[in-house]
């Protein structure tokens, strides 16, 4: 199933496939059919008995294997694992995007994208978006700084993955990955790494909800949640960060601007720049990246080739059916931040 070829980094492993799709295609589809008949079961969130589905594609042997390969690989400390030539090229799209459902369900529960299509796979590429929209990485080519998704929810997802269905051909859009686990001992290192993460582990920082995934989904719409980044209970994140919904949510909440917060948010920038390893890796066309979401902080090169395709999904360990928990605070319509 799963062969081991290389760790990358701290955490970052590097495997290869067996073919198992050919195999495992009618069993997923008739499984899908069973549940969602004709619909197209890939692009809306499921309104169906998540535990019965899930019980039935781990019923499929070699996507059972496959669930728990991946979870002995997180037991045994991995936090990512890339996955050379997965093995779904030679599909049609809708086809390709029933497997790739079938093994969000092998991993976890998949969760609606957005609270308004509630898409439980969702396409990363370049869009053209509306002056004034907060977008999210996965809407453009710039580059992503190193984050982990979601992390406006109240409990961001387990896991994601990254699947590659077309590369960018000018040799942007690499992967950037690194193991929060390395970020927090690189601070406890030192008195002033130390109080900084006293800080990081405890005070409210506020993180702007992108556009997208607003409660309403318009321009006009300042949404936040406040949270720690570093969390101290074992069944949550240890790690959640993004710098520019960050910085976003400090101009919707001036009162949380404050010197200790930022004095804490500095010596973790210089933690990440300088102290801790960074793996920058280009995935290939039909390569794919499993992602512990609670550990991994993960990020992207600026890419220019708008052709650059891959599709998305996360996963929670527990039911979501099409709701997602919010911890918000919303400012007035037509503030701007």
């Amino acid at each position: 199933m799963l062969r081991h070829k290389k760790d990358l980094a701290l955490g970052i492993g590097r495997f290869t496939l067996n073919d198992i799709w050919k195999d495992s295609f009618v069993p997923v589809n008739r499984a899908l059919k069973n549940f969602y008949g004709t619909k197209d079961c890939t692009k809306f969130s499921p309104e169906v008995n998540e535990m019965a589905l899930s019980q039935e594609i781990l019923s499929i042997p070699s996507l059972q294997e496959l669930h728990q390969q991946v979870m002995d690989l997180k037991k045994e400390g991995y936090c990512a694992i890339f996955i050379d030539k997965f093995g779904l090229r030679s599909f049609l799209p809708e086809e390709r995007n029933k497997l790739l459902f079938a093994f969000s369900l092998a991993l976890g529960f998949p969760t609606p994208t957005d609270p308004h299509q509630g898409q439980l796979l969702w396409d990363v590429k370049a869009r053209s978006l509306p002056k004034g929209y907060f977008a999210t990485f996965s809407e453009h080519s710039d580059r992503a700084d190193l984050h982990t998704d979601t992390q406006y929810y109240e409990r961001p997802e387990d896991y994601f993955f990254l699947y590659v269905v077309k590369a960018a051909q000018c040799g942007g859009g690499k992967s950037l990955l690194c193991d929060g686990r390395e970020i927090q001992s690189c601070l406890l290192e030192t008195s002033e790494g130390q109080e900084a993460f006293d800080v990081l582990s405890t005070f409210p920082f506020p993180f702007r909800i992108p556009t997208t995934f607003t409660q309403h989904g318009t321009v006009d719409a300042v949404e936040t949640t406040q949270a720690p980044i570093f969390g101290s209970d074992p069944n949550e994140p240890l790690i959640r960060f993004r710098h520019d919904t960050l910085e976003k949510g400090f101009q919707a909440r001036p009162d949380l601007d404050v010197p200790e917060a930022r004095n804490a948010l500095r010596v973790l920038y210089h933690v990440l720049e300088n102290k801790v390893n960074i793996l920058n890796y280009y995935m290939q066309d039909d390569d794919l990246v499993v992602c512990d979401n609670h550990t991994a902080l993960h990020g992207r090169t600026i890419y220019l080739d708008k052709s650059r395709h891959c599709v998305r999904a996360r996963m929670s360990r527990e039911p979501v059916n099409s709701n997602r928990q919010f911890a918000v605070s919303c400012l007035p319509q037509g503030v701007a931040a």
